[in-house]
């Protein structure tokens, strides 16, 4: 037997449908995509979120929320997940989405606040971190349509060539982070 955990499963789901915080409960890429396990799910489609269906406290209580037409949504599931280690797996999948965007802007022009990607004090992105009984969820999404944020499209990048890049990073750090899990020996 294999001390090496399974890989993350991946997908880029082809058709467009809104993003309404059911991709946050538990076994949605399962129930949905026939994905068991730890996952990534990539889709585009309008943020379609209330406030009182936002995880972040702080964040619902705004009373003018982050809106979008049309996002590339990222859908991260992780079984057996506290919430410090999700918000950590957070903190990762915005630290590649930023490096990857920059990567293909040429320089570094985005930079990360909070939850949230920005152009100078344009949001690029949205993103929220939660956890239910079975596994910790999170949602990344970043604007494609330009507004009153930044979008993918002001910055000629295609969401579809995005989205696949960041779940293949983000599939291979924690196939690294794992990795390391078994073959670090502890000090004594």
């Amino acid at each position: 037997m294999s001390n090496r955990k399974a890989t993350i499963k991946s997908l880029f789901v082809e058709e467009e449908f809104p993003f309404t915080g059911e991709g946050l409960k538990p076994h949605w890429a399962f129930l949905n995509y026939d994905l068991a396990g730890d996952s990534i799910v990539a889709f585009i489609g309008p943020y379609q979120v209330s406030p009182e269906s936002i995880p972040d406290l702080r964040r619902s209580k705004k009373t003018k929320e982050f809106k979008s037409s049309r996002m590339l949504h990222l859908v991260v599931e992780h079984f057996g997940c506290d919430l410090l280690k999700t918000l950590l797996y957070q903190c990762l999948l915005l630290g590649i989405a930023k490096d990857k965007l920059n990567h293909r802007l040429g320089g570094d022009i985005l930079q990360i606040w909070g939850d949230d990607i920005c152009d100078g004090n344009k949001r690029v992105t949205t993103s929220s971190a939660t956890v239910n009984a079975l596994s910790g969820k999170i949602h990344l999404g970043i604007n494609i349509e330009s507004g009153e944020a930044k979008g993918l499209r002001e910055y000629n990048l295609s969401p579809r060539e995005l989205g696949e890049v960041i779940m293949d990073q983000y599939r291979l750090e924690v196939f690294r982070i794992n990795q390391k899990l078994s073959t670090t020996r502890s000090v004594e």
